[in-house]
């Protein structure tokens, strides 16, 4: 015969509940043991003073895409679609594990490399329909060469 659902909820709080119960009066307010804590105290060099002019925070500079514009076409590119994005982390990743790379904003510049990676998004929004077009366009013709340099001879570029 099936329990009800009603009575197995009713099981599992009862279970529930005892446990709570009982992990508190194992573990409840006798077991905690409340430790003084001694007032901060401090040590003072004799003979050292402080500076007396107020210290000065420089302001901080936004990073500038265009430290990572330099480089050969043996570097991988990045084309950078919204140089707003969080770009730096993906420059600092690639830097820290030695992949050459090479930041731009052209589509023409990004695609005289042998590895392009668009960032942060690839949209009609961010790219004219030219370049958008020309991207396609290449990645196409890299996929049909590819494919027949495997031994595909159905392939046809389109």
């Amino acid at each position: 015969m099936e329990r009800s659902p009603v009575i197995r909820l009713a099981g599992i709080a009862i279970v529930f509940l005892s446990i709570v119960i009982g992990s508190w009066i194992l573990f409840g307010p006798g077991s905690v043991t409340h430790v003084e804590i001694p007032e901060k105290d401090f040590h003072r060099f004799s003979g050292v003073m402080a500076p007396s002019h107020t210290s000065v925070v420089e302001p901080a500079v936004p990073a500038d895409w265009t430290t990572y514009s330099h480089g050969t076409t043996s570097r991988r590119a990045i084309l950078l679609t919204d140089p707003d994005s969080s770009w730096l982390g993906l420059a600092h990743g690639l830097k820290s594990i030695g992949i050459p790379f090479k930041i731009t904003r052209d589509v023409q510049e990004a695609l005289r490399h042998d590895v392009v990676l668009v960032y942060p998004v690839i949209s009609g929004k961010v790219l004219s329909p030219e370049a958008l077009t020309r991207i396609i366009h290449e990645c196409r013709r890299e996929a049909f060469e590819t494919e027949a340099s495997r031994g595909f001879s159905q392939v046809r570029p389109t």
